[in-house]
């Protein structure tokens, strides 16, 4: 089954702003939601809980919904830098 992990990045200081990543993987294991689940984006023992999971069993696709990630830190420039981790590790922006 094809699992789609999506994540909101967000930066909460000083000003709201967050984009959102996606990754497409193959897996016979559906996470629940509670669950916590491993990537290689995440920092050594880093896990990230699972929000909520929808099945579209006729088109065979699993969207996993993650936990948001969330940056304290004024410098807007840290959030690009962040994406530029998730894209080398296989994640996707929702604007491409």
């Amino acid at each position: 089954m094809k699992i789609i992990l999506h994540q909101k990045i967000t930066m909460t200081a000083p000003r709201l702003d967050y984009k959102n990543v996606y990754k497409k993987i193959e897996s016979s294991t559906i996470p629940h939601e509670g669950e916590y689940i491993w990537d290689t984006v995440f920092t050594d023992d880093t896990k990230i809980r699972v929000k909520t999971v929808s099945v579209d069993a006729d088109r065979d696709i699993c969207n996993v919904f993650l936990e948001d990630f969330e940056i304290l830190h004024d410098d807007h420039l840290i959030i690009e830098e962040i994406l530029k981790k998730y894209i080398l590790h296989g994640w996707t922006t929702m604007d491409e």
